[in-house]
């Protein structure tokens, strides 16, 4: 269950478009986040009973842990946007239709 990815993007043949890999980080970071707040939570209930200090050293190091995941997601996920966005829209002012230039799936041919 945790290795299973949270959709299925593409025909079958390993391809998936912007949107649907955009759609799949979106659920990643949003369950990321839950992580991150979870262990917001655990750190402040340690405190609360003074739990002992390698109990909090593996929390705080956890949350630590999963908020640079988060950042580098979200940094990771703007610079494809930045990148993939722009191909979209040039499709789009060339002419193509709209599904196109939304669905975005490219190949090499060759």
């Amino acid at each position: 269950m945790a290795n299973e990815p949270a959709t299925r993007n593409g025909n079958g043949n390993g391809g998936i478009t912007h949107r649907g890999w955009r759609k799949d980080m979106e659920t990643a970071v949003t369950i990321i986040n839950t992580i991150v707040y979870q262990f917001t939570l655990m750190q402040a209930a340690l405190a609360k009973v003074q739990a002992g200090k390698t109990q909090r050293t593996l929390v705080n190091r956890d949350l630590t842990v999963g908020t640079g995941l988060k950042d580098q997601t979200v940094a990771y996920v703007g610079e494809i946007d930045r990148r993939y966005i722009p191909v979209g829209e040039a499709v789009a002012h060339a002419g193509g239709i709209e599904e196109v230039a939304l669905d975005k799936r490219y190949h090499t041919v060759g």
